[in-house]
């Protein structure tokens, strides 16, 4: 197991613009956001080739990588994707509609600790447990984990390679 990396630590990002969402503008704000907020200053998107024929050069300068792939009939099921297409020793794996009111710099001290991390038990602004379920309904009814992508961390190692086959394997089958 070996590749070439670009950088030790970065924030990755999926923008796929949708028929109603503009990810790619998203993405553009959280990186801007990111660049003001963190110490670490890495960020890269993962775009589809639609997408990518939206990029201009204000997204070329704030953006340290632009990785093109091929769309999927689900957009969710680009998540997979991420171990191999990240530029990253450890990637903090963000959806594009998340910002950071301060730095979680400590954070990645946590992270460490494990291959892979996943947010969980979802609050929202008000700090209290979100009790929404519209989007959890094949967690509920299949009894998994109440955890979240839309910020996790992973590193490269075995392990990690492991959990992105497994994930792959539940998309495709």
């Amino acid at each position: 197991m070996s590749r070439q990396f670009y950088n030790q630590q970065g924030f990755l990002t999926f923008a796929i613009n949708s028929g109603t969402t503009d990810y790619l503008r998203l993405a553009y704000l959280q990186a801007l956001n990111i660049k003001d907020t963190q110490k670490i200053k890495n960020v890269s998107v993962i775009v589809d080739q639609a997408t990518l024929a939206q990029v201009t050069d204000k997204h070329r300068k704030v953006f340290d990588h632009i990785i093109p792939t091929n769309k999927l009939d689900n957009p969710f099921a680009n998540e997979w994707h991420a171990w191999w297409l990240t530029p990253y020793k450890e990637t903090v794996k963000v959806e594009s509609d998340l910002l950071f009111t301060r730095s979680i710099d400590h954070w990645w001290h946590a992270f460490r600790l494990h291959d892979v991390c996943m947010s969980h038990g979802c609050r929202n602004y008000k700090q209290e447990l979100s009790t929404v379920r519209k989007y959890r309904q094949v967690f509920d009814s299949n009894l998994l984990p109440d955890v979240y992508n839309g910020l996790m961390y992973f590193r490269y190692s075995e392990v990690s390679k492991k959990f992105f086959n497994t994930a792959r394997d539940i998309f495709d089958n």
